[in-house]
């Protein structure tokens, strides 16, 4: 390719892979921040099983996980390595709705005043001469 005739540095430009000189697909991936630093965001099917996800574009990552969601954008053979080593080997793509991570209930502690006493609590006196 002669200089000054490839695609600008900015723009985008779906590659495949194969070829000599060719990479992947970029995508764009949905990640969570943690003390500073972009992670990707993992998800659960019903059966547990824990997977990547990918969006084919921001539109469709803003569909079904909202417009607020951080994301980048990554080649789909990049994405594979990143959670391989996590044992994640599946990748959904385009799911239509993401759920929100589940939360665990919070344990309530009950806190009673000092001079209150269960029902039913034996008590014990004594005199102090």
């Amino acid at each position: 390719m002669e200089p000054g005739t490839g695609p600008e540095p900015d723009e985008e430009t779906p590659l495949r892979p194969g070829g000599p000189g060719a990479t992947a697909t970029t995508v764009c991936v949905p990640v969570r921040v943690t003390n500073g630093v972009e992670c990707v965001r993992l998800a659960r099917l019903g059966s547990g099983e824990r997977v990547a996800l990918e969006f084919s574009s921001p539109e469709r990552l803003r569909a079904a996980m909202g417009p607020r969601q951080r994301w980048i954008r990554m080649a789909e053979p990049a994405l594979r390595s990143l959670v391989r080593p996590l044992g994640v080997t599946r990748i959904q793509s385009d799911p239509n709705v993401v759920a929100t991570p589940a939360r665990t209930p919070r344990t309530r502690t009950v806190v009673r005043p000092m001079n209150q006493r269960a029902v039913g609590a034996a008590t014990r006196h004594t005199r102090r001469g």
